[in-house]
């Protein structure tokens, strides 16, 4: 689908941002930065929503953390 064709092209553009952000201790970036690349291959629906949640996610806890110093 387009979605899965989007997502593709701006993973490798969003691996730093994601990473960079306080996801522990909610999810291991070790575990993350080793299958980012599968994690951001999208072949269904169910992914589509884990990675718009993560992507969220991630922008929302690097936001709080400027704002909270």
């Amino acid at each position: 689908t387009p979605n899965n064709t989007w997502i593709r092209e701006i993973s490798s553009q969003l691996k730093s941002s994601i990473l960079d952000s306080p996801l522990e201790p909610y999810l291991s970036k070790k575990k993350l930065e080793k299958s980012y690349n599968q994690f951001f291959n999208p072949i269904n629906e169910g992914d589509n929503g884990r990675i718009f949640k993560l992507i969220s996610f991630s922008r929302w806890l690097a936001l709080q953390k400027e704002h909270n110093g």
